[in-house]
């Protein structure tokens, strides 16, 4: 559970490292001004962490955070539901 937690910040910091200084600027103003782009990023880094194996772990995190009432954004990312589901589709 934590590891998802854990592949999911790397993520960001490794798509973080793949960007120009110029384009990584441009990304942070637009993922603190627009909630579209935001909801998109954290898709694609949540993609990203299914891919490097820690999918279940993700999954398993926001559930615990749910039933635990731990305040985070479920319309920001993939959803528990949609994670399991991709991870059906990978078997």
């Amino acid at each position: 559970m934590k590891e998802g937690g854990i592949a999911h910040e790397l993520s960001h910091v490794v798509a973080e490292k793949t960007r120009s200084e110029r384009t990584l600027a441009k990304s942070y103003r637009l993922y603190h001004t627009f909630k579209t782009f935001r909801d998109l990023e954290e898709r694609s880094i949540d993609l990203d962490v299914i891919l490097r194996g820690f999918g279940l772990g993700l999954a398993e995190l926001f559930e615990y955070a749910k039933r635990a009432n731990i305040p985070y954004a479920e319309d920001m990312g993939l959803s528990s539901e949609e994670i399991r589901a991709l991870l059906r589709l990978r078997k």
